[in-house]
């Protein structure tokens, strides 16, 4: 999978984050150097004071938010959890604390987007995302209701897609994608099964994936295959994955569209831009 050109292990980092955390974390600790530096010369009432006494608030949160992201890259099990739990206190705190200091008053813009910045990095850390890769130059799947049936079984009450049937996939796209605070094993080990050796993976994600199939009309072909967040903002194309089941419920399986080639020549697969970091477990040195 490619993004502007560049490769990482087979797919691609399309955030344009720092790759060196050390580095990112020195340029945060510069900035907010400044930041204190430039709050000593605020007046001590008014709005002035205000910001000052917010600074301390405004650079926790911005410190988990970063932390979060940070960590959803490297920490797995139990001490994911303790660090959730951790960043949710300081979240509280925090808040809390900016509430106290603008009672009354309305909260800056550049206040709320901080805050709102955070929740949603520990909204996102608390949700696991696996998914398996096509590992085979083209791969076409069968009607997956079976594992809907069997994970909805299972207890698995997250969302579950599946490569639509009859839809022929290329190397490296995502043919399965699994989202829960919690995926049991035994609901990885179903999936890989179903997959039958064609999905490389559990790999973990930073976030549940779509494929999008686009087409040039007027040559009147397809010619890429877009993965980009589910939850984001909407990408033109024909969505190649259907979710089979979602909160314990089965969902009906969507077939392969009318006028679908399943010889298709072979697509490239790219990442959305902007999409932010998708695989988690591939490393610089996998590149």
């Amino acid at each position: 999978m490619t993004d502007n050109g560049h490769t990482n292990g087979g797919m691609t980092d399309a955030d344009g984050a720092p790759t060196d955390p050390q580095g990112l974390w020195t340029a945060l600790l510069a900035k907010w150097t400044e930041l204190a530096q430039a709050s000593l010369g605020l007046p001590s009432d008014g709005d002035g004071g205000r910001w000052r006494a917010s600074l301390a608030s405004i650079i926790n949160l911005q410190a988990i938010t970063h932390a979060l992201q940070e960590f959803r890259r490297s920490v797995d099990g139990v001490d994911r959890a303790v660090a959730i739990d951790k960043a949710d206190l300081i979240f509280a705190k925090a808040t809390a604390e900016l509430h106290e200091v603008w009672r009354g008053e309305a909260m800056p813009d550049g206040i709320v987007e901080t805050i709102d910045d955070a929740r949603a990095a520990l909204t996102q850390s608390a949700t696991n995302v696996v998914v398996w890769l096509n590992g085979e130059d083209v791969y076409v799947g069968e009607d997956p209701t079976a594992v809907a049936i069997a994970a909805v079984g299972m207890g698995f009450t997250g969302l579950c897609l599946f490569a639509s049937p009859g839809v022929p996939m290329f190397a490296g796209a995502p043919l399965a994608v699994l989202k829960a605070k919690t995926i049991p094993a035994q609901v990885e080990r179903l999936v890989a099964s179903a997959l039958d050796g064609a999905g490389v993976g559990p790999l973990r994600a930073g976030w549940a994936a779509q494929v999008y199939r686009q087409y040039d009309f007027g040559a009147g072909r397809a010619v890429r295959d877009v993965v980009a967040p589910l939850d984001g903002e909407p990408v033109a194309g024909q969505p190649l994955l259907t979710p089979i089941c979602e909160g314990g419920e089965l969902l009906p399986v969507r077939l392969a569209p009318r006028g679908v080639d399943p010889t298709l020549a072979e697509l490239p697969v790219e990442i959305a831009p902007d999409a932010g970091p998708f695989l988690l477990d591939v490393s610089e040195e996998d590149a």
